[in-house]
């Protein structure tokens, strides 16, 4: 599936889009650490870790072509064991990555890790809990709030609201990237005012996968799944794929 219509597919309400995104040509992690390798690092120097002890299970380090001198803490992510390697090109491809032993340890992120794809040394989906995601960063708690926020930064990009179902969703429409906020609304409430609304799951998706899980899209709770949704554009000066309707 082309990349624009896995991105429609997850703004009409199709709840596993995020696990048919493709992956961008080129790419994996040395293509990463050739360019400049503090992409896919969380902020911070990072931590320099003790040579890796056979007792704990840790993978020899995988042979590259490139050097970064960028130390990680790699994750198993069945076990959850954290292994130390001296550059993260070398740290085993599957294995979420990041600066410290502590953000390894105690981190919600990239728990859940799904359609992994070695040719891109990424992952289709990444899932968490909705408070994993509100605890990286604010999130929105109206529908009007997820709207201005979303607009004030979209600008020429499309940004459009689906509702149905008793949920409303706002979720950017550029065929690229963005973010996908989703609310629970009574079906008896038209109260713009937000009264009785609550968001119970959020997206994030790229056609590049983003640090430090490398996954292509971010799931956190609940999805928007409503046939009957519809739907109309609340801001952009380009029209939404496909094109809606301007909100009223």
């Amino acid at each position: 599936m082309p990349l624009a219509s896995a991105v429609v597919a997850l703004a009409c309400g199709s709840e596993d889009a995020a696990t048919r995104l493709p992956a961008p040509p080129g790419g994996g992690r040395d293509a990463a650490a050739a360019s400049d390798g503090r992409d896919a690092l969380d902020a911070g120097e990072g931590s320099a870790p003790p040579p890796a002890d056979a007792s704990t299970a840790c993978p020899a380090p995988r042979p590259t072509s490139v050097s970064t001198g960028l130390v990680v803490w790699a994750r198993n992510p069945e076990t959850r064991d954290c292994c130390p390697y001296d550059d993260y090109a070398a740290a085993p491809d599957d294995w979420p990555y990041f600066d410290t032993e502590a953000q390894c340890q105690s981190t919600c992120r990239c728990s859940v890790l799904e359609g992994f794809r070695a040719e891109y040394d990424a992952y289709n989906t990444e899932r968490s809990s909705l408070e994993c995601r509100c605890s990286t960063e604010t999130c929105p708690s109206s529908v009007a709030e997820a709207e201005r926020i979303m607009c004030s930064r979209a600008s020429f990009f499309p940004v459009v609201r689906r509702e149905g179902c008793g949920r409303v969703m706002v979720v950017d429409a550029n065929g690229l990237a963005g973010d996908a906020w989703i609310f629970e609304r009574p079906l008896e409430s038209t109260d713009a005012g937000g009264a009785g609304e609550r968001l119970i799951g959020a997206g994030q998706f790229g056609d590049v996968p983003s640090p430090a899980c490398q996954a292509y899209e971010w799931v956190a709770g609940a999805s928007f799944d409503c046939e009957e949704a519809t739907v109309c554009q609340l801001c952009g000066d380009e029209s939404a794929i496909p094109p809606a309707p301007p909100c009223e």
